[in-house]
């Protein structure tokens, strides 16, 4: 009796290591499938969104669009264009670009601006284009800048800034940050609005009126600054 008492605990012994060994390669096979889910997750191209060739109108495409306030200055009124598309008018077949600057595909980009000053009301731009990033200056000298987020307020601006994207300029079929984007700069009420750089990356503020701002070229990175006020640029050597 005694021997087979002994045999029965053995045996539920062996049949525990069994089960935790069992245990354990399931639960790491589990861990294992879980990480390279996420990897595979991770790893995906990210498809961007496809420009569309049409050959309609702007009313039958039924492109939407959203207004957002932006900025005030005395009687100055500042007002955000957004839309998930935009209307191509630079081909013989229209086309609907849409725009993504790697955010969420959901959200509207910022295609133009209305400045509306007493009873006078003008656009920004003529055509619309991808607004990339901006500096107000109504809106950067007063500290209510509802789309920049960033510690430059405390350098004083005379003239609107912005980085545009205008084309495809990668041909990957879709209007983004990818793209080239080209600096601009304008009066504060919209008026004068002149290209100063082709191709830049990105701009800063780093003094009063004064931008320090990158470009791109097939064979290197340069840096310039801007003085707003002169509009005089200087570029930097920095070559190693």
């Amino acid at each position: 009796m005694k021997y087979k008492f002994k045999k029965i605990f053995r045996f539920i012994k062996s049949a525990n290591q069994v089960f935790f060994f069992l245990g354990v390669v399931g639960f790491a096979v589990f861990i294992a499938a879980i990480t390279i889910s996420s990897l595979l997750r991770v790893s995906k191209p990210d498809p961007g969104v496809q420009i569309i060739e049409v050959d309609e109108t702007k009313e039958k495409l039924k492109v939407e669009y959203a207004k957002t306030f932006l900025a005030k200055k005395d009687d100055l009124f500042i007002f955000g264009v957004r839309s998930k598309a935009i209307v191509n008018d630079n081909s013989e077949s229209k086309k609907v670009m849409s725009l993504f600057d790697g955010g969420s595909y959901s959200s509207t980009k910022l295609i133009n601006l209305i400045f509306i000053e007493g009873e006078s009301k003008r656009m920004l731009l003529d055509k619309e284009k991808l607004i990339h990033d901006y500096t107000l200056e109504a809106s950067h000298n007063k500290n209510i800048s509802l789309d920049r987020y960033d510690n430059q307020s405390q350098f004083r601006v005379s003239k609107n800034i912005f980085l545009i994207v205008e084309n495809d300029s990668n041909k990957d079929g879709f209007l983004s940050y990818k793209d080239d984007a080209n600096l601009y700069i304008s009066s504060a009420n919209g008026t004068n609005l002149n290209k100063i750089s082709e191709r830049v990356m990105s701009y800063e503020l780093v003094d009063e009126e004064l931008v320090l701002y990158k470009t791109k070229t097939d064979e290197e990175v340069r840096f310039y600054t801007l003085n707003l006020e002169t509009l005089e640029t200087r570029a930097f050597d920095t070559s190693i």
